[in-house]
């Protein structure tokens, strides 16, 4: 398993959701130094702790396992959906935001 796949989605997520590691790592009971490790992909938390982080951030346990499932590998190669989400989880919460308006926006247009 590729560690820092999910790490990455773990991060995005809690920037998105205005959380420091701080907050976070108190609401899943873990050391903000083990959080840390977790989104620089050098610690792979169990299922049991991910399932926590995943109730926290309001994420499916797949989402944050991302390209380390195979189903959501063969997902990725025929939905442009996924390619966008997969770009979209990667960006920071600014960024984000900036794309839902500009989204809003377009669809305004219409």
């Amino acid at each position: 398993m590729d560690g820092r796949i999910t790490g990455e989605c773990i991060r995005s997520l809690r920037k998105a959701r205005d959380l420091t590691q701080e907050n976070l790592a108190e609401a899943a009971d873990i050391s903000v130094n083990y959080l840390s490790n977790i989104e620089n992909g050098h610690d792979i938390c169990g299922t049991r702790r991910l399932l926590a982080i995943a109730n926290i951030l309001e994420a499916s346990m797949d989402y944050l396992l991302a390209d380390n499932l195979a189903y959501n590998r063969l997902r990725q190669k025929n939905e442009p959906l996924e390619a966008l989400m997969q770009e979209i989880v990667r960006m920071d919460a600014a960024e984000q935001k900036r794309l839902l308006r500009y989204i809003r926006f377009m669809r305004e247009e219409e």
